[in-house]
């Protein structure tokens, strides 16, 4: 707990993002001054939750995955396989880093 808080005293800029609940699963959620909520869960995601809206969005990095699958039509040389490319989050598994990470999201995008 002390590690959250002394992270995020380094971040003074106006105050733009407070602490307000660890739960017992381990998931903390930070509010931010323009009223959304950020959160950061054990499994490595972190996630803000916008208050228009009643679903979470997921703030990770992304990187394209290139995923193949059969088909089983025949095309006449042969079977085909359908390339598609889709994204993937990074995961960040270490809490402070996903601490470190919010931090520098915030100054980034919160203003």
């Amino acid at each position: 707990m002390t590690s959250y808080h002394t992270l995020i005293k380094t971040h003074k800029n106006k105050q733009t993002m407070r602490l307000i609940e660890v739960n017992n699963n381990g998931t903390t959620t930070f509010l931010l001054n323009d009223g959304r909520k950020i959160k950061s869960y054990q499994s490595g995601y972190v996630r803000i939750d916008n208050s228009y809206h009643d679903r979470l969005y997921q703030i990770n990095k992304r990187i394209e995955v290139r995923d193949e699958y059969w088909t089983g039509y025949w095309h006449g040389k042969g079977y085909t396989d359908r390339v598609v490319m889709n994204y993937k989050r990074i995961l960040i598994p270490n809490e402070i880093d996903r601490l470190q990470y919010i931090i520098n999201w915030v100054k980034k995008n919160v203003k």
